[in-house]
């Protein structure tokens, strides 16, 4: 028998090395994914290894794993790193070696070159390309506005791009420069790679995997998955599982990590692919296992095998150091617990050699430097550090548990143990020591980029970003207040610069060693708190800046707002946000910004405004001339949040800071025009909306709101041309046909309202808006019961809104229904006291030539919503007859001020 085959000589792993067997044979009926778990120490990395062994004439292997001395931190260089190992099939071009090299030769030359092909990209330009590409290529959960919800946001500001479209923005920039640039110009399959990188990487990977397949059955093994962040596991389920074919083909996946994928940590995302799953629980061996393992390696003396069964806990790693120990003729001492296993792992070690090993325990991974740096800041003597023969490091790195990969690291059962030890014996001095890793790894980051440089400089490093992984990684189990401080720092400016790499990594890391809330190395508050915050490390950050009420998220390839799996996400997202927002005002900076503007989207109304105020004092702050774009965003955001509020003045006053910082920015000059609009001063709006689209002339948003400010000028051709225009760039927008129909009714050309309004209904039959439009249309044509008949279907939407009611009223008065009109104004007036109740009242009493009546209530109205209701009465037929009556030109002085 074997080494291996007594280290791993189990059930469950039988089982699963037969099953295995029988998917190579026939993999079309058998799972494509095979996943051992356990705790550290269960012989899950050997089990791999058996399998290699036992199947290395059948298959060829490519293997990966995860962790801060691994270099695969995205699904491509995931893909990239396993297809090198994979002999060429001999048949000549290789689809995914091509895609991959297109991709990156494009994105260098989008970071490099101008888009004309002329001198170097602009620094605008590049950053631009660095934050969108950053995270293209890795697979994380999809989100988004709901149509409904989106148009809620039009409609409730005319078109305003709030805080959550900043993204589409930045989608439209970035469409721009592939449209434009020399290197994707006209090259509609390059700009979708671009664009979208990931699904079409996958599938050249899957159909290269499974052409090279077809000589020799092929197995992608990944190992200490456990280390994986959230991204991987998105590109798992969603692409490499979702949409290959992989399953149907001599290709199988091994995996091993410590958690189960039915784990919380997963959210029940592998569940949807549990048929194309083995996954198999590595367990400890039972005591008749290890008593007969004993036996093997010539342990038989009866006290001596309950001693060491007792002690090895059943776990192969420990019952493998008895073994080694055995072979080397080195005396068996009684082990009694976990101190004495350590005292085996550093057998015959001087206690200056035992207390190294201790400090490189606490180090993810260790270099030279590191090791010296730690020595002379830790040993109490400084005359030990003389001690060895030669350096620390290389007398370090020949020990037996050191594994040599990019750096070095202690593996990871024998850090977890010698760790876990330092812990128990000096728990201050476990901290002091983290601390003084955690300052270490600051100084890196800090020489790396100047701590006085702006966020964006920081995170945009990726250097940078790894040495500040670890360093909030040593500070979490340093000290309670600094290491939350620091991860919820990186958490907010990450979130805000769509680079959650730190935070994420960070916090990765630490949940690899054990579920946060049961890692008793980690402050009893902290482990707390980052089991309460986990959902927003992972997933919290592509939503911070979107309103609750008006995004979806999406854990499954097919998902809807409605299934409980989307439900669930997005609730344990919220609520672990909640858990970061009250420390927002210890924080500074970005990440204070980015929190308080993320908490206006989720407070109480009343609690709004003094955030943003909050917030445009830390952008004030945070303005860098290096980062035109990044500052102008900042400023955008206020004002969009100004807008939000109805407090239009201080909105415009942000967008000019804004346009000062960059004055080419179309989206700002659009947002402007609104907050000029909602001001009421219309030609200064068009100003505003003309620069925009002279920025960019296909922009529709421009167009669309350049047609509602020409509408209240009463300018009703020109608003029509710039709707035409609006609807040439994006004709599925329901809601520029349906307000285009509003000019058309006042122009009395009431046929060509009814064609635009039913555009808008071949679009979507959901909105209760133009249901509500198609009824009056017809009621000026005369068609009173199909009239009624379709505000009703508008009022079925949206049973909540009055002006349904009060239009239905409408409508009867003009068939000559009056009773009926007025009790339905009534009603109206009952469900809400606003200005529809009481127009409709004047449309009514007007039709019935009751003159007093009808003025009166207009008054009413125009009481509520002046400007609307006297543009509407202008031109509404119902009041042709009051036109010479004073009172109602009195009324109806456009420019009035209430």
């Amino acid at each position: 028998m074997t080494d291996l085959d007594l280290y791993i000589s189990r059930r469950s792993a039988k089982k699963l090395l037969d099953n295995f067997g029988k998917a190579l044979e026939r993999p079309e009926a058998n799972p494509l994914v095979f996943y051992a778990y356990g705790i550290g120490g269960i012989g899950k990395s050997t089990l791999l290894e058996k399998l290699r062994q036992t199947y290395a004439e059948e298959a060829t292997f490519a293997k990966a794993f995860f962790g801060p001395t691994s270099k695969i931190d995205s699904p491509l260089a995931l893909m990239e790193h396993l297809y090198k190992q994979l002999p060429d099939d001999g048949w000549g071009g290789d689809a995914f070696t091509e895609l991959c090299q297109q991709y990156r030769n494009t994105l260098n030359q989008l970071e490099t070159e101008s888009a004309a092909g002329r001198g170097s990209a602009s620094a605008e330009q590049v950053s631009l390309v660095k934050k969108l590409f950053g995270g293209a290529v890795k697979a994380f959960a999809s989100w988004h506005m709901p149509d409904k919800a989106a148009e809620q946001v039009g409609s409730a500001a005319e078109g305003i791009v709030d805080v959550a479209s900043l993204a589409l923005s930045e989608k439209d920039r970035i469409e721009q420069l592939l449209r434009q640039h020399q290197a994707t110009k006209n090259k509609r399959e390059l700009q979708e790679l671009m664009l979208d990188p990931l699904p079409k990487l996958t599938q050249a990977f899957a159909e290269g995997v499974i052409q090279k397949s077809q000589l020799r059955p092929i197995v992608l093994e990944l190992d200490t998955y456990e280390k994986a962040s959230s991204d991987f596991d998105a590109f798992l389920c969603k692409y490499l599982l979702g949409d290959t074919t992989l399953h149907s083909y001599p290709v199988r996946i091994v995996m091993a990590g410590r958690y189960s994928l039915k784990n919380k940590r997963y959210q029940r995302m592998f569940q949807h692919h549990s048929n194309l799953i083995y996954e198999c629980q590595l367990e400890k061996f039972e005591k008749g296992e290890t008593k007969e393992y004993l036996k093997e390696i010539g342990v038989v003396q009866p006290n001596e095998v309950r001693r060491l069964t007792q002690a090895t806990k059943g776990l192969p790693y420990f019952l493998g150091l008895i073994k080694d120990q055995k072979e080397d003729g080195r005396s068996i001492n009684t082990l009694r617990d976990s101190d004495e296993i350590v005292d085996r792992l550093l057998d015959g070690l001087t206690p200056t050699q035992k207390q190294v090993v201790q400090l490189a325990s606490y180090c993810r991974w260790f270099d030279r430097r590191m090791i010296h740096y730690l020595v002379e800041a830790s040993l109490a003597d400084q005359s030990q550090a003389s001690e060895a023969q030669g350096d620390w490091f290389d007398w370090l790195i020949e020990r037996d548990f050191v594994i040599a990969e990019d750096t070095y690291r202690i593996d990871d059962v024998a850090r977890d143990v010698i760790r876990a030890a330092g812990h128990r014996e000096d728990e201050q001095k476990f901290r002091h020591v983290h601390n003084l890793l955690a300052h270490y790894f600051q100084q890196l980051a800090d020489q790396e980029v100047a701590p006085d440089q702006p966020a964006p400089a920081r995170h945009e490093n990726s250097d940078w970003r790894r040495y500040a992984a670890e360093t909030v990684y040593h500070a979490l189990f340093a000290n309670r207040d600094k290491g939350q401080f620091r991860l919820l720092t990186y958490f907010f400016e990450g979130a805000h610069l769509e680079e959650p790499g730190v935070a994420l990594a960070a916090f990765t890391a630490v949940a690899a060693e054990a579920e946060p809330i049961n890692n008793d190395l980690l402050p009893k508050d902290t482990q707390r708190f980052l089991d309460s915050i986990q959902f927003a490390i992972a997933f919290g950050w592509r939503v911070i800046n979107n309103n609750p009420d008006r995004y979806e998220f999406n854990l499954e390839k097919n998902g809807s707002a409605t299934s409980p799996l989307t439900r669930s996400i997005k609730s344990q997202i919220e609520s672990a946000l909640g858990h970061c927002f009250p420390r927002v005002d210890r924080l500074t900076g970005l990440a204070k910004y980015t929190g308080l503007m993320s908490k206006t989207l989720r407070c109480q109304p009343s609690q709004r405004l003094i955030l943003v105020q909050q917030a445009r004092e830390e952008a004030e702050k945070i303005v860098s001339l290096d980062y035109l774009e990044f500052s102008s965003d900042l400023f955008l955001n206020i004002g969009n949040a100004f807008n939000s509020l109805d407090i239009h003045q201080e909105a415009l006053s942000s967008y000019d800071k804004a346009i000062e910082l960059k004055p080419d920015d179309y989206g700002v000059w659009n947002n402007r025009g609104n907050a000029l609009k909602e001001l009421e001063r219309y030609d200064d709006a068009l100003v505003s909306y003309d620069k925009a689209i002279e920025l960019k002339p296909d922009y529709y948003g421009a167009w669309n709101n350049r047609g509602i400010a020409l509408q209240e000028l009463e300018r009703y051709e020109d608003a029509l041309v710039s709707y035409d225009k609006a609807i040439e760039l994006k004709s599925n927008s329901h809601r520029t046909w349906f307000i285009r129909s509003n000019v058309l009714m006042n122009l009395k050309q009431y046929e060509e309202a009814l064609a635009s309004i039913d555009k808008a209904l071949q679009i979507t039959k959901i909105d209760a808006i133009p249901w509500n439009l198609r009824g009056l249309c017809l009621s000026f044509l005369e068609q009173y019961d199909e009239a009624l008949d379709n505000i009703k279907k508008a009022r079925d939407l949206d049973k909540e809104e009055p002006l349904y009611l009060a239009n239905q009223g409408i409508v009867l008065a003009r068939a000559g229904r009056y009773p009926e009109a007025l009790a339905l104004c009534e009603q109206a007036l009952n469900l809400k006291e606003d200005e529809a109740g009481h127009y409709a009242k004047a449309c009514c009493y007007s039709l019935q030539k009751e003159d007093e009546l009808a003025i009166e209530s207009l008054r009413q109205a125009i009481e509520y919503a002046p400007r609307r209701c006297r543009l509407e009465a202008k031109y509404n037929p119902d009041f042709d007859r009051l036109r010479d009556n004073e009172q109602f030109q009195a009324l109806l002085k456009i420019n009035a001020k209430t």
